[in-house]
């Protein structure tokens, strides 16, 4: 049985102080001026604010991808586009964003400040292998004992 995305963000994102649960894109104060990214098919999940109560570094959770704000444009990383999470350069408890890399060859960097990476490393590896099958196994090669 195949885990929802909805149940996903339920079991692993609801916990940090910086989720939001919300459904309609005019129930975030920060986000009713804006217009939305997203498409017709797609359903609002939630939001992660990096910095409390501002759109900068906000992270738009939906049923088919993750958006948050690069400057003054969305940047998108479709769950069925992304062919890697990388491991941050920087020791973990100074990491500060997530690098995605996506099928088509581009990285994208998203922010994920406190600490915060490691979540949104595993909520985007569970959520990929849940909607492709054998995808995490793909990404990971195992290492000789």
């Amino acid at each position: 049985m195949r885990v929802t995305v909805e149940s996903r963000v339920h079991r692993i994102l609801r916990h940090a102080r910086q989720f939001k649960r919300c459904s309609q894109w005019t129930e975030v104060r920060s986000l009713k001026s804006e217009p939305t990214p997203l498409n017709k098919t797609e359903k609002l999940l939630g939001i992660f604010e990096n910095i409390p109560s501002s759109i900068d570094e906000l992270i738009v959770i939906t049923t088919e991808s993750l958006y948050w704000r690069q400057k003054n444009d969305w940047e998108v990383a479709k769950y069925s586009n992304i062919e890697k999470v990388l491991w941050p350069e920087l020791p973990k408890d100074k990491a500060q964003s997530l690098s995605i890399r996506m099928k088509n060859g581009a990285v994208l960097v998203m922010p994920a400040r406190d600490g915060y990476w490691s979540s949104f490393t595993r909520f985007i590896n569970r959520v990929c292998d849940d909607l492709d099958p054998g995808w995490y196994a793909r990404q990971t090669p195992l290492q000789p004992r």
